[in-house]
């Protein structure tokens, strides 16, 4: 075998190796485990709450709001869950575009122009001739070209720069869980508040119900002179002291609707009944709080977007540092230019 052909066996194997490896799609980089980031000494937590939605179609309108339905339209309606939904789908798109680094670009250009030129001569030029006109044209001007750029080695720039928007759109994920279950926390808080406003609305008026009937008591007792005025007139007080509290009880229940409405993404003035039954709730003695605090650790969206965030910023690193590598490009380009349209041989 000569020279010559081994030499020119070696550059093709150098120009596939690196075309390959230019080229090829790089895996998805996995962000670490948060074992890496714990302290042998941290505190547990007290409680975990974890929500169960179902986003489905809204309930009729007869029939009073329970907390799932609550929890329900809130998923569907608040501003800022879709808000955090379309921030999802910006960062999936930003991935898709860092992909595209690895495909080749082409750029095709095509270009018309009429022209013509006034050209000045010294007098006298035109000898024999007579005198030359000094118009040059009208000329038509075609041209056209396409260029390629395919981009070879980059010392892995490509490769970190589409696991950092990977990462993003990972960590823009768990940020709209955890806009999830913010709001469902929120409507949980808005929901038993109003259960709370109703209920001291309920012993408002028992109250307020009892002080009238002190009243009329102490009024007859005054008539027949087993009681002085002064028993009147301090159960009048009292009977007005009750019928305030009513009032600030009415008021508390219209506030409590209202910050419902609003954690639910609905009009604050919009009349709402809840059903009145309360729900079941988990008793703080049952839970194991170990149990509780690592499955708060493997499974909080907060901790798994910061996993991701740090992935995103150790592959900007990674991008930086590639500047200072090598960087390889294939470049083509092909065009023509002619006074006609079908230029000629």
């Amino acid at each position: 075998m000569s020279m010559k052909h081994t030499v020119s066996i070696l550059i093709r194997v150098t120009a596939s190796v690196v075309f390959l490896a230019g080229c090829a799609e790089p895996p998805y980089e996995r962000p670490p485990s948060i074992n890496r980031y714990l302290l042998p000494s941290i505190s547990k937590p007290s409680d975990v709450a974890e929500v169960h939605t179902d986003e489905t179609d809204l309930i009729p309108k007869d029939q009073d709001l329970t907390l799932e339905a609550c929890v329900r339209i809130a998923l569907a309606q608040n501003p800022l869950l879709q808000a955090s939904r379309e921030g999802l789908a910006a960062a999936r798109h930003a991935a898709k575009q860092a992909e595209a680094g690895y495909y080749p670009h082409v750029n095709l250009t095509a270009d018309y122009r009429r022209f013509q030129t006034h050209v000045f001569l010294p007098g006298g030029l035109g000898g024999t001739m007579g005198p030359q006109t000094s118009v040059v044209g009208p000329t038509d001007d075609y041209s056209g070209g396409l260029a390629a750029q395919w981009l070879l080695l980059d010392s892995g720039r490509r490769r970190a720069q589409l696991t950092a928007a990977r990462a993003k759109a990972g960590a823009s994920k768990y940020e709209a869980e955890i806009v999830r279950q913010d709001i469902a926390l929120m409507v949980q808080q808005a929901y038993y508040s109003l259960l709370s406003s109703y209920e001291a609305l309920k012993v408002a008026e028992e109250n307020a119900a009892r002080a009238e009937d002190h009243l009329r008591l102490a009024e007859q007792r005054r008539q027949i002179g087993v009681a002085v005025q002064a028993d009147v007139l301090r159960m009048r007080v009292e009977t007005a002291d009750r019928r305030l509290a009513v009032v600030r009880a009415e008021n508390g229940v219209r506030i409590s609707q209202g910050n419902l409405n609003t954690a639910m993404g609905l009009p604050v003035e919009l009349p709402i009944e809840i059903d009145h039954t309360m729900p079941s709730v988990i008793a703080p003695d049952t839970v194991n709080l170990d149990a509780s605090f690592e499955s708060a650790i493997q499974q909080r969206p907060e901790l798994k977007a910061a996993l991701q965030r740090i992935v995103s910023a150790q592959s900007d690193v990674a991008a930086a540092q590639s500047d200072f590598g090598p960087v390889l490009r294939a470049i083509g380009r092909y065009g023509r230019r002619d006074s006609e349209f079908w230029p000629g041989d």
